[in-house]
């Protein structure tokens, strides 16, 4: 790095350090929950292998699968530096986002050679409010840090006269380790190669051949892993649903990134059912139209930066995802039109110096938004779903998430009344059915929660966690055989649900069949072998089969669990069973 290139990443820290000061000590949200704070597999360094091999230790719920090992390795090395310490997190995050506009300013400078352009651009991108979500949200690493390698990668394949080959490909590889979105690289390479001069493509042949290696090695990977199979059964939308929904996505999109003033966690989208409605047929022309404009221009900026946009989105395109329109999403594709906005600042400074100076105020514009609105908005769980549902919107995913927030703060009336009014306005949301009976569960209200359950099911068979809350309820009330079914068809449809596995196991030993229970516990274990409940109740059994010898060591392998797991502390069940499950191990002679 040169001197002028360290002075300039050193005043954008400052900035970028003003801007998200008061933001620091923002809490985790939803996701980072069960990614981050409460994920065992990220507490290890010596874990860091299995991230690359496990799809499993993406997350602490063993339904949450994802293959994205570097994003693991960055959020272990947080964890082994400070432990849970929400700070540190968000830090990591926050030099991510100064790092990416460090190297947009320098690929700014190396495209067009213009260094007042890349001082706009690169403080653009620094300032735009749509960064506040990637770094207040911990679990928007993987668009920050998957940005942030696609960005080295393409500077790389720029700047590098000889044999560029090994860099951009390590470049590439780590960008896919952390979010597939990043297969965009090799053709955002071919969007910056025609910079009005003769290309060479004796150098560009080498790297963009291996990239395409690359790519396909790593569509191979995630096929054989069953990340991509698994993500395709997943899908909440039919394809052709989705490309009309995409298309109107898009253009909203679009506005989000110009006039960043109405940010949202949650965007009020509808979907789109057919190619014949009105809002499909015209952003369809107007993106046609953008795309027209993109190509015939893509030797100049305006050019440039349309071809961007459409790439970095091309992946959503294909894929459909449960949330239409996420700003973190966002962050690689804002690049392209923030490009279009620097080269028009620029050039107005350029020529009409009192206007340029005038439209710099949009710097202030955004450094308050920032400061005054979305680091506020991320202070807590509710104030971010309550702003989610600013004036009087209805979206079910963000009531269901305010009423667990509710939850959490101790409001449990307002978490109720929030869920019983998701359940009667969008009657075919499942996920509020089944938190509403989890709710009337914890309450007591078994035969609301039964039906709050079966409601679920029937709108999304395929709800394993349904499935496995009814097997909870019927072996509760003594239903053994109903249990069983239930616990079964939750395994069916998630086999590596490890909790299904054991309470299967509890109701088959209810029903005298030991050795399927026996097997059951065992498997359970084989999934997740630090489940204390599954070591318990296979201790239990051991023993009453009179495997004594066993049974000591399980028992002993419960406690330890138990007594080291984050609720032992506030949970007085789990200190009675650490209490059983050490007494049965000293009457049994296990020695620790």
């Amino acid at each position: 790095m040169s001197q002028n290139g360290a002075r300039i990443y050193l005043l954008m820290a400052c900035v970028g350090g003003a801007l998200y000061w008061g933001a620091l000590a923002n809490p985790f949200h939803f996701d980072d929950l069960h990614s981050v704070q409460y994920n065992p597999h990220i507490r290890s360094l010596a874990n860091v292998p299995s991230f690359f091999v496990d799809l499993h230790t993406f997350s602490s719920e063993r339904a949450g699968t994802m293959f994205r090992p570097l994003l693991l390795c960055s959020y272990a090395l947080n964890y082994a530096l400070h432990g849970e310490w929400v700070t540190g997190f968000r830090i990591f995050n926050l030099l991510l986002h100064i790092s990416c506009a460090f190297l947009v300013w320098q690929l700014v400078r190396a495209w067009f050679g213009d260094l007042r352009m890349a001082h706009v651009v690169g403080s653009l991108l620094l300032l735009h409010p749509l960064a506040a979500e990637p770094i207040n949200y911990i679990s928007s690493r993987s668009d920050l840090l998957s940005a942030f390698f696609v960005l080295l990668g393409l500077l790389l394949f720029t700047m590098s006269a000889h044999k560029p080959i090994v860099k951009v490909l390590s470049a590439f590889v780590c960008a896919l380790l952390v979010k597939s979105v990043a297969i965009v690289l090799p053709a955002l390479c071919a969007v910056g190669m025609a910079r009005g001069e003769r290309v060479h493509w004796e150098r560009a042949r080498g790297p963009l051949v291996g990239m395409g290696a690359v790519a396909l090695l790593y569509i191979a990977l995630i096929t054989a892993n069953r990340f991509l199979p698994s993500s395709l059964e997943k899908v909440p939308r039919a394809l052709d649903v989705h490309i009309w929904t995409q298309i109107k996505a898009w253009t909203y999109a679009i506005g989000v990134v110009v006039m960043p003033v109405n940010l949202s966690v949650d965007h009020l989208f509808i979907e789109s059912n057919s190619w014949a409605e009105g809002t499909v047929l015209s952003a369809a022309f107007f993106l046609s139209s953008l795309g027209v404009v993109g190509l015939f221009s893509f030797r100049r900026c305006i050019g440039k930066g349309i071809l961007w946009w459409f790439v970095a989105l091309s992946p959503y395109a294909l894929i459909p995802l449960n949330i239409i329109v996420s700003e973190r999403r966002l962050y690689l594709a804002s690049v392209g039109l923030i490009l279009i906005a620097g080269w028009a600042l620029s050039d107005l400074l350029r020529r009409q110096k009192v206007l340029g100076r005038s439209a710099l105020a949009s710097y202030a514009v955004f450094s308050l938004l920032i400061i005054t609105t979305r680091n506020g908005v991320w202070a807590s769980d509710i104030t971010l779903w309550e702003d989610a549902l600013r004036e009087g919107r209805i979206q079910p995913r963000a009531q269901v998430n305010l009423a667990l927030a509710y939850a959490r703060g101790g409001r449990l009336f307002d978490a109720k009344a929030r869920l019983e009014k998701v359940v009667e306005t969008s009657p075919e949301f499942a996920d509020a059915w089944v938190e509403l009976g989890n709710m009337q569960h914890e309450t007591g209200d078994i035969d609301r929660a039964l039906r709050s359950y079966e409601r679920a099911v029937r709108i999304q068979p395929w709800l394993a966690g349904g499935h496995y809350n009814l097997g909870n309820l019927l072996l509760a009330k003594g239903n053994l055989n109903g249990a069983v079914e239930r616990f079964e068809r939750a395994l069916k449809l998630n086999p590596n649900f490890a909790m299904a596995h054991n309470n299967l196991a509890q109701a088959k030993e209810g029903l005298g069949q030991w050795d399927e229970a026996m097997a059951g516990y065992r498997s359970a274990l084989e999934i997740d072998a630090e489940q204390p409940q599954a070591w318990f109740n296979l201790a239990n059994l051991l023993e009453s089969t009179g495997a004594l010898g066993e049974a000591g060591p399980a028992y002993l392998r419960a406690h330890e669990l138990i007594v080291s797991s984050e609720e032992y502390g506030d949970n007085g069940q789990f200190r009675v069973f650490a209490q059983r499950a050490l007494a049965a191990a000293n009457r049994l002679g296990a020695r620790r």
